[in-house]
């Protein structure tokens, strides 16, 4: 099954390896927020042929690190993530997220947090 790319999107590329091989993942950079999106591949499923919620949350702190970037220029790392799951993702559909950040701080003692809707 050919599996189309939304239009807007374009493959992401210079990632670490650890993302590079969870994907692959698109960017569409022409929206704000960015839009990130992927395929649910097999290897991203569990026994119920339901993606992972490792590889959900691997994909939403991506995408937090890239708002916290689109914002800052600096890079992030994640001190705690949270999640609540709100449906499933099944083999071949298309997952699409974004993160808008909330504040800034100078101040190092303070994070930086972004949310996804």
């Amino acid at each position: 099954m050919e599996r189309v790319v939304p239009e807007g999107f374009i493959l992401n590329e210079g990632r670490g390896p650890y993302t590079t091989h969870n994907g692959p993942f698109y960017i569409n950079t022409s929206n704000d927020p960015w839009l990130h999106g992927t395929f649910i591949l097999d290897r991203h499923c569990n026994g119920a042929q339901i993606a992972h919620g490792g590889m959900l949350m691997s994909f939403a702190d991506g995408i937090c690190g890239h708002a916290v970037y689109k914002e800052t220029r600096t890079a992030g790392v994640t001190i705690k993530l949270n999640s609540e799951f709100l449906s499933a993702v099944r083999t071949g559909e298309w997952l699409e997220g974004y993160a808008c950040l909330l504040y800034t701080s100078p101040s190092p003692r303070d994070q930086r947090g972004s949310r996804l809707p």
